[in-house]
């Protein structure tokens, strides 16, 4: 499969011979100067500069729009990158090729975490892609049901994979959607409950161990200066005195436990995420 970046490169050196001599040097010099600005990184300059090709030339080309999304994309720019991208698939004429921007859109929806897209991008192209396709559409089915947390559809789809992997270990691969299943059943709101009742222990619960140990001695020496103002002065004093204080740091402590242990909880979809990609990237890729 030819690699976008490839055709990128060709693009670059070659695509004032895409405009017609009546387009005048002008078009040739702001492309070549578009080529120098990407081949610096400067990708914003880029993208300014090949809009202003595109609105002047009345000239639409694929390969233009393909290096628009690739601008884009790097600078963090998903949702015009797609846009770019979709253009220059409406351009394509070459069903082959159609399919090979089609699975590198796949791949920029996955990596901006837009799984849905990518879903239903790849129920557009399985039925009428050809059998060589199958592996990376199959791969990418696993990829793409795994974010959805569709883990019974994503395992079902690596069975299908694994008659591509020889060396395929159902063992592990099964413990790890496993422990995916756990991880995603988790409630998150118990955590809050935790630090209710002793602040920060939904913090340490959660693996947010200094956190967690922060909030605690924050709050006892909260409840201690409220204990002594009791003892010493009055009860309206140690309510005026340590109110804010406890509206800020004991409530709070509740608040953030819950987003605390969210935030664990997609780090470690994310890692065992990773740990699956590498396992089946091993298996289809060995050395």
């Amino acid at each position: 499969m030819r690699s976008i970046f490839f055709q990128i490169s060709i693009v670059i050196s070659i695509y004032p011979c895409f405009f017609s001599e009546s387009s005048g040097q002008t078009i040739e010099e702001a492309f070549g100067y578009a080529g120098e600005l990407f081949r610096s990184g400067d990708y914003e300059q880029t993208e300014l500069e090949l809009r202003r090709i595109l609105f002047h030339s009345d000239i639409l080309d694929k390969e233009c729009y393909l290096l628009l999304s690739e601008c884009t994309d790097r600078i963090g720019r998903s949702d015009r990158s797609f846009e770019y991208m979709r253009k220059a698939l409406v351009l394509e004429t070459d069903d082959s090729i159609r399919l090979e921007m089609k699975l590198g859109l796949i791949q920029k929806f996955l990596k901006s975490n837009q799984p849905i897209y990518s879903l239903l991008l790849l129920h557009e192209i399985r039925n009428q892609a050809p059998c060589y396709a199958e592996r990376e559409i199959l791969f990418y089915l696993v990829a793409t049901h795994y974010l959805l947390e569709n883990y019974s559809e994503s395992e079902e789809n690596l069975h299908k994979l694994s008659a591509y992997m020889p060396g395929y270990d159902s063992a592990s691969i099964s413990h790890l959607y496993k422990k995916s299943i756990r991880n995603e059943r988790k409630r998150t709101f118990q955590y809050s409950m935790y630090s209710a009742i002793i602040p920060g222990s939904g913090q340490l619960l959660s693996g947010a161990y200094r956190q967690g140990i922060d909030i605690f001695l924050l709050n006892s020496v909260i409840f201690s200066c409220a204990g002594i103002l009791i003892k010493y002065q009055s009860v309206l004093d140690a309510i005026l005195t340590v109110l804010p204080f406890i509206q800020r740091y004991y409530l709070g402590n509740i608040i953030t436990a819950k987003k605390t242990a969210e935030q664990q909880k997609e780090e470690k979809k994310y890692i065992l995420y990773n740990q699956l990609l590498d396992i089946v990237n091993e298996e289809l890729h060995p050395e």
